[in-house]
């Protein structure tokens, strides 16, 4: 696999001039992203993490806010972004967050709400989950379609089913992730349009951009074979060529 080759040669090159414990170059608030915690993570899929290494994951960072607390007298918050609303978010992330006091948002596929196999989160979870203090809810599309390649019309229809779900089960929310991390100018105004003013992205880093009332997020992205270096490196943000030529790659949408 091409990216992950590439990926072992960018983080030695990283590993050259970065300074792991240059924790001064962290910000204040960073969104990190995940998708599926699992007890057996498959396929080596950078977007299925096993348990224990999400539970290690959570411990490193906390180790990293503790340090950066006593050595420069300012708190770091973690906000862990969840992707496609997988059940397995309630199970597994969600008590590991819940023992550190990690803030989370959790992204759902309004198509997915009735789904009875389990897999996703579905109505009776969002009703749970909207009284816990530290978790918000999302939206990430209807059929997690490429916005960006739909057509007008299908475009609105997409929209229009998210908004019809969150009506039918009296839900409202501002967030919203983009599907494969792609859109364009149209999409982010039909998007406004329909209310979702806190747009997550898949581009890499920490600083919000904020115009007109709309906000879009930079996050960044944890893969499951992230070694605790690279993660360090990543939030250190001396992974950003890596990620623009990534985001060039996969078309992502740009801040």
């Amino acid at each position: 696999n091409k990216i992950i080759m590439f990926k072992s040669l960018y983080s030695k090159a990283a590993s050259s001039i970065c300074n792991n414990n240059n924790i001064a170059r962290i910000e204040q608030k960073i969104y990190l992203m995940f998708h599926s915690i699992e007890h057996s993570a498959f396929n080596n899929s950078i977007y299925h993490m096993d348990l224990n290494r999400f539970k290690d994951i959570c411990k490193l960072l906390h180790d990293i806010r503790l340090k950066v607390q006593a050595e420069y007298g300012y708190s770091v918050e973690f906000v862990f972004t969840f992707d496609d609303g997988y059940h397995n978010y309630i199970e597994n992330a969600l008590p590991v967050l819940d023992q550190y006091s990690y803030q989370s948002i959790v992204f759902v596929i309004a198509g997915n709400v009735y789904d009875q196999s389990g897999k996703y989160i579905n109505i009776d979870d969002l009703k749970s989950l909207q009284m816990h203090p530290r978790v918000k809810i999302g939206m990430h599309g209807y059929s997690h379609s490429d916005l960006s390649s739909l057509t007008k019309d299908a475009l609105k229809e997409e929209l229009n089913n998210i908004m019809e779900v969150c009506d039918k089960i009296n839900f409202n929310t501002n967030y919203f992730s983009l599907p494969f991390g792609r859109a364009n100018r149209n999409v982010i105004s039909k998007l406004v349009e329909c209310g979702f003013i806190d747009i997550f992205t898949s581009d890499y880093g920490t600083k919000i951009y904020s115009k007109n009332g709309v906000n879009k997020y930079p996050r960044i992205d944890i893969w499951s074979n992230d070694s605790d270096d690279v993660i360090k490196q990543k939030i250190m943000k001396y992974w950003k060529l890596f990620f623009i030529i990534e985001s060039l790659r996969s078309k992502l949408y740009r801040i």
